[in-house]
């Protein structure tokens, strides 16, 4: 039953962080200002085993100046290409938070939430099947 309780946990936990991730860029595209950049390189966490890669983007801001920064997010290696052009979506009072918009965003988004919902589904059909088992044998 613990089994049961943490799918469930961990499902919700990763709708919740999916979601908050969303909403945050979502505020970045509606009120963020949009800018083309170019990747100009990528570095990695230094985690072991962490094949995502952090693209370091270069890109134009409202005023012409010349902005580089790194991308706290990481990405599959393949979608990372120094010299690609991206778009850009950042907040014009800190820079620093930004996102890349990438083709096939939504898709990623989709996936993500239909795994975590079934995972909390799953955990809570297997945490009621457990409880009404365990109902049965009190009768």
């Amino acid at each position: 039953m613990a089994a049961n309780i943490f799918l469930v946990i961990m499902g919700l936990a990763l709708c919740i962080i999916t979601v908050y991730h969303k909403a945050k860029n979502n505020h970045l595209v509606k009120h963020g200002v949009r800018a083309e950049g170019e990747i100009v390189d990528a570095g990695t966490s230094g985690i072991k085993n962490d094949s995502n890669k952090y693209p370091l983007v270069r890109f134009l801001d409202k005023e012409g100046r010349e902005v580089t920064l790194q991308s706290k997010e990481g990405f599959l290696s393949q979608r990372i290409k120094k010299g690609k052009k991206v778009t850009i979506f950042y907040d014009p009072a800190q820079p620093t938070e930004f996102m890349l918009r990438f083709q096939h965003d939504m898709t990623t988004f989709t996936i993500i939430i239909v795994m975590a919902a079934l995972f909390t589904l799953a955990g809570l059909l297997l945490l009621f099947n457990d409880l009404h088992i365990i109902h049965l044998f009190k009768k």
